[in-house]
């Protein structure tokens, strides 16, 4: 897989405000190719909202997100280039997997062929011609993550993918996100769950109330403590410092 150089997704001062609260503020960070990067804080800190104006389904109030060097609107034939599973809502539950990403297969522009390849690759292949409705949590987050497959797309971006799994889904999805980013591409996952961010990413990029907590190398975030530990006093040490201001 080509790795162009460059950010995979680099966010600038970015806000977003609703109403009188700021969901993001002043945030800046980057995401390095190649890698897979953990966007980590507690639920409300601003993850998902940051994820949804990367991908251009939300509007910032200021700043800006680019997505492999550019906005997300300027990308041509995106699903090529980025897949994501922000949510799992869109899956029709009268469709069988296959049909689903049949569909998904056309809006995609990819071969027919893909559909059976991505079956292959998140474990679904026996389970192609059931209905939506009749999947369990975990495999309706198996078949999401097909979808972003599709295009073989060089970012992947996924907002708490393990939800549902069992442990042995658990561990599948980290040995597959793995061989993913080790095949050239990136991933970025939004997750509070910190014992398998652990074990799962390079990088961390942790915010707590929107704003930027700490960045960087897992290594070099944590300085050799567990993650929990380490995650839990840049998040004590922020607080203080914001009341101290």
């Amino acid at each position: 897989m080509h790795t162009p150089t460059g950010p995979a997704m680099q966010a600038i001062r970015l806000t977003k405000t609703f109403r009188s609260r700021a969901a993001v503020a002043d945030l800046s960070f980057s995401v390095r190719r190649g890698r897979i990067t953990g966007l980590l804080g507690p639920n409300g800190s601003g993850k998902t909202t940051t994820l949804r104006m990367a991908l251009g389904l939300t509007r910032p109030t200021s700043g800006s997100v680019r997505v492999l060097g550019r906005p997300y609107d300027e990308i041509a034939e995106p699903a090529r280039h980025v897949g994501a599973v922000l949510d799992i809502t869109g899956i029709h539950p009268a469709r069988t997997a296959r049909d689903h990403l049949r569909i998904a297969q056309l809006t995609a522009g990819v071969s027919p062929e893909r559909v059976d390849e991505v079956l292959l690759a998140v474990d679904l292949s026996d389970a192609a011609g059931q209905k939506a409705r009749t999947y369990s949590l975990g495999m309706r987050q198996r078949l999401a993550l097909a979808t972003a497959l599709l295009g073989s797309p060089e970012l992947l971006v996924l907002d708490e993918p393990a939800n549902g799994l069992d442990p042995t889904g658990i561990r599948w999805l980290r040995d597959a996100l793995r061989s993913y980013a080790d095949s050239g591409a990136t991933v970025v996952i939004a997750s509070h769950v910190l014992a398998e961010m652990e074990q799962t990413v390079d990088d961390v990029v942790v915010i707590h109330g929107g704003r930027l907590v700490a960045a960087g190398d897992l290594q070099d975030v944590t300085l050799g403590a567990p993650l929990e530990d380490a995650y839990l006093g840049l998040l004590r040490s922020f607080e203080e410092a914001r009341r101290a201001r």
